[in-house]
């Protein structure tokens, strides 16, 4: 049987193996998540910048959760010689790149301000998000047990209007985080440094073709080549892909335990 995911080679075989290695670490990065942040941690002092009803601690704790349980649900499948639709795999990919995103565009940042500035606009988006649903189940009548206690939809907007930040859009933050993720994969040894641009754009492709396919959208088979009539095989070169995602994860777990760690003096 031909692989809908795009192992058929043993190079491609191999690097699964590497990928399943990356994620073998997991656990044991999470196990060493300590949260309530340590008062003197960036998570901590972040938190303490930004008055918002859901600190940035816990997005990122939430964040990594369905990061790691993404990737590891998939690799779980892999391991058991199990190989999970393409539509499938495409879409927990995409969760998990949303998710790190968030964690990478703001820890991911070198310049401390940028990180409370990054980190407002996270918080902010969240919150819209937030208010919007709770505005909408306030409305219920034949459900009216889901409706929110009086007053909820007010304050969260109002909580919204505090966090201020631009509320940048998922995909500008997955671009943004791009440019820090290609970074630290050249940090970490994984490219070299004369793959910058070409790991950012890499990581654009990805963003726009995993979200063209999580929402059933029929454009991403008419980018430019793939062509493939085939609606259950994964777009791009899914080996590729998806080792990136999983250092991506990592690395983003990584710096969510540093940020929950005291700092250095």
């Amino acid at each position: 049987m031909v692989s809908r995911l795009g192992y058929d080679t043993e190079a491609d075989l191999e690097l699964l193996r590497h990928t399943l290695a990356v994620t073998d670490s997991y656990n044991s990065m999470v196990d060493g998540l300590t949260w309530p942040a340590d008062e003197s941690s960036e998570l901590a002092r972040i938190d303490s910048l930004i008055d918002s009803n859901i600190t940035f601690t816990e997005t990122c704790v939430v964040g990594q959760r369905a990061a790691v349980g993404c990737v590891l649900h998939l690799a779980e499948l892999f391991r058991q010689g199990l190989e999970p639709r393409a539509s499938v795999a495409v879409s927990l990919s995409r969760t998990a790149l949303v998710s790190s995103a968030h964690i990478v565009f703001v820890l991911g940042a070198s310049d401390p301000d940028v990180r409370v500035v990054n980190a407002r606009s996270v918080l902010s988006r969240q919150a819209g998000s937030h208010a919007s649903a709770i505005r909408e189940f306030a409305g219920f009548e034949d459900l009216a047990g889901l409706r929110p206690p009086h007053g909820l939809a007010p304050a969260l907007e109002r909580s919204r209007r505090r966090i201020g930040g631009s509320g940048t859009r998922e995909g500008a933050m997955v671009l943004e985080m791009a440019d820090s993720m290609a970074r630290l994969l050249v940090a970490g040894g994984f490219s070299g440094s004369e793959d910058l641009g070409a790991l950012r754009e890499h990581l654009a492709w990805v963003w726009h073709v995993w979200s063209g396919t999580a929402h059933g959208w029929a454009w991403p088979k008419y980018v430019p080549n793939l062509g493939d009539e085939n609606h259950d095989v994964a777009p791009g070169h899914w080996a590729t892909d998806y080792f990136q995602l999983a250092v991506i994860v990592q690395q983003a777990v990584r710096l969510v335990v540093d940020g929950l760690t005291a700092r250095a003096g």
